[in-house]
C-alpha cells in the first residue's frame, strides 16, 4: 500500500504541496473513540503518545509500515523548528537514526524495517535510506526518499527544492530512475508507492502543481478533481491497490478529501474526510475531520479518534493493513512562543 501504510504520506507530500517518535515510553491516553450520530456505533480506540526525548518540545508519526509493526518518527528540539531528530521504531524497538545535517527526517518504513527519508547538507536535503543501523545515501545531489513499498522500491525526487524531479530507485540500486512528466513541467516529485509499482506524485507546470499517478505499464496520467480556484492544490496522498485518496488544500483551509478509481481514469469521487493522507486494502481512509484525527470506512462510516486534549489539532497519518492500528500526532497545546505543540500517537481500535 502507498507509504506501506503511512504514508504523507501528507507529512511531506502535505508540506511540499503547500509550498511544501529515544526511547520514549508509550504513554496511555483516552479511550472510546467518537463517530457522527448517522453512522452508528464506533469502535473502541485506545490512544497512545510518544513523549518528547530529552531537549525537544514536539513529536509526531511520519511514516508506518504495512503490518503496523514499525513506524518512523520525527522530534522538534526546543530551541529551533528548523532541527529535528529522526526515530524508528521496529517491532517495538526504538532508534535514533543520526542522518547527516540538522534536519533529519525518516518518512517511511516497510514491513521489513527499511526506513527512507532525508538528510542535509550545504546543498540542500540529501535522500537517505536506513535499516539495521546501515545508512545508504542515495542521491549524489540533493534530493529526498519519500516512500518505500515491500519490494524495496524507494520513490522521491532529485535535485533542488524549486528544479526537482520525480524519480524511483529500484530495489538495492541507488541509482534514481526517472519518471515522465508532462511537457514544460518546472519541477516534480514522487510521494507515495504501491506494492504493484503504481507511484503518486504531482508535477508543477506553468506555476500549478498537478497530482499524477504512473503506473506499472510505464504510462502515467493527471488525477483530476474538482475546480479549485488559484490559490487551491490538489494532493495526492496514498495508494492502495485501485484506490488513491488525497485532498484539496486550500490557502490556511482544507477544502475536501478525495478518492480516486484508478481503473476509471478521469473520476474522482469526494469523501467526508476533508483531509485524506492513507488508505489500506479495504478501503479504509485515515486523516482528519477538520480538527480530530479519525478514520472513514469504504462505506462512508466515519470514527473520530481521541485526542490529548480538546483543543489540540489532531491528524492520522497511517492505517496498518487489518484497519485495527493507526498512527499520527496530537495536539497537547502551545509553547512559549505560541507555536503548536504535538505528541506522536497511536490508536488501536477494538
Amino acid at each position: 500500500m502507498s507509504n506501506a501504510a503511512s504514508k504523507p504520506r501528507t507529512r511531506w507530500a502535505a508540506a511540499a504541496a503547500l509550498a511544501a517518535v529515544a526511547a520514549a515510553a508509550l504513554s496511555s491516553g483516552a479511550a472510546n473513540a467518537e463517530t457522527t450520530g448517522e453512522l452508528g456505533a464506533a469502535a473502541t480506540c485506545t490512544l497512545a503518545t510518544i513523549a518528547p526525548p530529552s531537549g525537544t518540545d514536539s513529536t509526531e508519526v511520519l511514516g508506518m509500515s504495512a503490518n503496523g509493526a514499525n513506524l518512523t518518527y520525527v522530534a522538534y528540539t526546543a530551541a529551533t523548528s528548523n532541527t529535528t531528530r529522526a526515530f524508528v521504531r521496529i517491532n517495538g524497538s526504538t532508534t535514533e537514526v543520526n542522518l547527516p545535517g540538522t534536519g533529519d527526517r525518516l518518512y517511511d518504513v516497510n514491513n521489513a524495517g527499511l526506513a527512507v527519508g532525508r538528510g542535509t547538507d550545504t546543498a540542500g536535503n540529501i535522500a537517505y535510506s536506513w535499516k539495521a543501523g546501515v545508512q545508504t545515501r542515495l542521491s549524489t545531489g540533493s534530493g529526498l526518499a519519500v516512500d518505500v513499498n515491500e519490494s524495496g522500491v524507494i520513490v522521491g525526487n532529485t535535485g533542488p527544492a524549486s528544479d526537482s524531479a520525480a524519480v524511483y530507485w529500484p530495489a538495492g540500486s541507488t541509482t534514481p530512475v526517472a519518471l515522465p512528466v508532462p511537457a514544460g513541467a518546472d519541477y516534480s516529485s514522487a510521494t507515495a508507492i504501491d506494492d504493484d509499482g503504481t507511484i503518486l506524485g504531482f508535477a508543477v507546470v506553468g506555476f500549478v502543481q498537478k497530482p499524477y499517478v504512473w503506473h506499472p505499464d510505464g504510462t502515467y496520467e493527471e488525477l483530476t478533481g474538482p475546480a479549485t480556484g488559484e490559490e487551491d492544490t490538489l494532493v495526492a496522498t496514498a495508494v492502495d491497490g485501485a484506490t488513491a485518496v488525497g485532498y484539496v488544500s486550500g490557502i490556511g483551509e482544507l477544502a475536501g478529501g478525495l478518492r480516486w478509481d484508478l481503473t476509471a481514469p478521469g473520476t474522482y469521487e469526494q469523501i467526508a474526510l476533508p483531509l485524506a493522507s492513507d488508505v489500506n486494502g479495504a478501503g479504509t481512509i485515515a486523516g482528519n475531520n477538520g480538527s480530530d484525527a479519525a478514520y472513514e470506512t469504504a462505506a462512508g462510516a466515519v470514527t473520530v479518534l481521541p485526542g490529548y486534549n480538546a483543543t489540540g489539532y489532531d491528524i492520522a497519518e497511517a492505517i496498518d493493513e487489518s484497519g485495527t492500528f493507526l498512527a499520527g500526532k496530537v495536539g497537547t497545546g502551545s509553547n512559549s512562543s505560541g507555536l503548536p505543540l504535538f505528541r506522536a500517537a497511536t490508536w488501536t481500535c477494538a
